[in-house]
């Protein structure tokens, strides 16, 4: 069995570009605002209300942002991780069961985490920003994978290819986890709302963890 995390609230419990973004806007007079415009600019996507790239775009729009506080929020993921998430990944690892970490956000912000729960780079899949000679994003690479509205079926489908007898399992909080299940590119899908239970997954996923503890008996059930 090989096993995707999403990363933003099931691997750790914040969405990490809006973190990046609160800091970029860290000194700006209508940060607490544009903050709630930008928090349900991300629960519209997550719901799948709103098409991934356009929820990310948005969000983008609010402030300029560095490399210098994507890579602030990936340091301060490490003391976010949800607690128990780093003993799920030890035993996976111990039992044989290839894991991967599978995202929408960006590769500085997930970085540290991924390497911290000690999963090696070709096993971390994610978005990527391009940068200014002065560090600032000027643009997303669209060539990734996960820069799609189809969620994170195509990221699984080219794992096909490493893995092509094991059964997949999905593991996330938003509608862009479940439609790798749904699209058949994932075998089994988890929906996870121990930090947000976005309504439209938890009526749709076959299976549903509240807490890390309900994630533990459901993989020992599907493995």
């Amino acid at each position: 069995m090989v096993v995707f995390f999403d990363f933003d609230s099931t691997v750790v419990s914040k969405e990490t570009l809006d973190d990046a973004i609160e800091r970029a806007l860290h000194a700006h007079p209508e940060r607490e605002r544009i903050m709630r415009d930008i928090e349900k600019i991300t629960n519209l996507g997550m719901e799948g209300k709103l098409d991934f790239t356009e929820s990310v775009r948005r969000r983008l729009g609010a402030v300029p942002l560095a490399k210098a506080h994507l890579e602030e929020t990936g340091l301060a993921m490490k003391g976010a991780l949800t607690p128990g998430i780093e003993d799920v990944f030890d035993w996976l690892r111990e039992s044989e069961h290839p894991t991967y970490i599978v995202s929408g956000g960006f590769d500085e912000c997930i970085a540290p985490v991924a390497e911290y729960l000690n999963i090696p780079e070709d096993r971390r899949l994610s978005n990527r920003f391009k940068f200014s000679t002065d560090g600032l994003v000027t643009g997303i690479d669209e060539s990734s994978l996960l820069w799609t509205s189809e969620g994170k079926a195509p990221a699984l489908r080219a794992m096909r290819t490493r893995h092509p007898e094991a059964p997949f399992i999905m593991i996330g909080d938003g509608m862009n986890d479940y439609r790798a299940f749904e699209s058949g590119a994932a075998d089994h899908f988890i929906g996870f709302g121990e930090h947000i239970v976005r309504q439209p997954v938890k009526e749709k996923a076959p299976h549903f963890a509240h807490s890390v503890q309900e994630l533990w008996t459901l993989l020992r059930t599907l493995l």
